[in-house]
């Protein structure tokens, strides 16, 4: 099992709802221009000062790692050339995590060690998210030329669900996005477009197909 399948299986845990690392930006619309996605957006804006004490965030941290560490030994052991991004799945899963209830919130957190109450989780997070992107800003790397470093997060959702005011806040507050809009059940080759789209804009044509009809 390769890197893009391990990812597509953690980014595709809860039903129709995909959460991607990168935000700020709406996805390329219906395949045609960046942009055109409709979207459901809370209208308060991302905190940049979150009130997570540096503990909360350790413990946040720590947690992730944790996971981490769980997945890359249950993926290693199928595909030893194996190399992931353990923090963008962990934000993708918080995100998706802010709209779980009942027993999908209960094995979510256990799998993914959310051990903190979910306020002080998303302000961990949106705590981690500005300072690893503050990094990048000003970093370069070994040859002199600049490095970038960005960190955005998004879901794509299916059109027809009507989502609750408290999750698009707790997504704009903590995470700078919402909820882009695409047709899972009737136009997947659409929602695959717009999806693949988005990402290969964010990875800058690095990732071309995150991923495919088959997925859905």
């Amino acid at each position: 099992m390769n890197a893009k399948r391990i990812l597509n299986i953690a980014l595709l845990l809860v039903p129709t709802t995909l959460g991607a690392c990168a935000a700020e930006e709406q996805a390329p619309g219906k395949g045609e221009t960046p942009g055109q996605v409709a979207e459901q957006r809370s209208s308060l804006t991302r905190n940049t000062a979150p009130n997570a004490s540096a503990a909360e965030v350790q413990a946040f941290a720590k947690n992730n790692a944790a996971f981490a560490i769980d997945l890359l030994q249950r993926s290693a052991a199928a595909d030893k050339n194996f190399v992931f991004s353990p923090h963008s799945i962990s934000l993708a899963l918080a995100m998706t995590y802010a709209g779980a209830g009942g027993n999908t919130a209960a094995q979510m957190k256990q799998t993914l060690r959310f051990n903190q109450p979910e306020d002080t989780l998303h302000a961990a997070a949106n705590t981690l998210d500005l300072s690893l992107e503050a990094r990048g800003k000003t970093a370069k790397g070994k040859d002199g030329q600049p490095f970038r470093l960005r960190v955005n997060n998004a879901l794509f959702a299916q059109q027809s669900y009507a989502f609750e005011a408290p999750f698009l806040d707790t997504l704009a507050v903590n995470y700078g996005a919402g909820v882009q809009l695409v047709d899972y059940q009737a136009n997947i080759p659409g929602a695959v477009r717009d999806i693949n789209g988005w990402v290969s804009a964010k990875t800058e044509g690095k990732i071309k197909d995150l991923v495919t009809e088959g997925d859905f």
